[in-house]
């Protein structure tokens, strides 16, 4: 917080949020570009951050593709795939990306897995729903 000469009040610093001179550091998915009593500002839908005090809304990350996240989101894990994919994993408990279901399978809403089509069925492009076999 800081206040001019003659001032009757301290305002917050860009970053931080609160009144009179109780201000607080914006939290991860957030910032305030601003000096004053303002709030902080959500990093809005898709994107997310995990800056304390961030005072620009460039720290707002895009979640990797084919993946989403709520506003305000402050850690890359809360960006999760859309419904026609999949998280895929390396080696880390953490999805690499977010990837579609290959020909003959079919996405299980369920355990958002990929499955095999069942007998009398069949999918021939990536991504696509089994279809009845005719």
């Amino acid at each position: 917080a800081f206040s001019l000469k003659g001032s009757v009040s301290c305002v917050c610093l860009p970053g931080y949020a609160g009144s009179n001179g109780s201000c607080r550091a914006c939290l991860a998915g957030s910032y305030k570009i601003s000096n004053g009593t303002g709030l902080c500002t959500r990093c809005a839908v898709g994107l997310y951050s995990e800056t304390n005090a961030a005072s620009n809304a460039s720290v707002c990350l895009t979640c990797p593709p084919h993946s989403d996240s709520p506003a305000g989101s402050s850690d890359v894990t809360n960006c999760t795939c859309t419904p026609e994919y999949i998280p895929w994993y390396n080696s880390s408990d953490s999805p690499v990306e977010c990837i579609q279901c290959e020909p003959g399978k079919f996405k299980d809403v369920a355990s958002a897995q990929c499955l095999l089509c069942a007998v009398g069925k069949y999918s021939t492009s990536q991504g696509d729903p089994c279809t009845d076999c005719a």
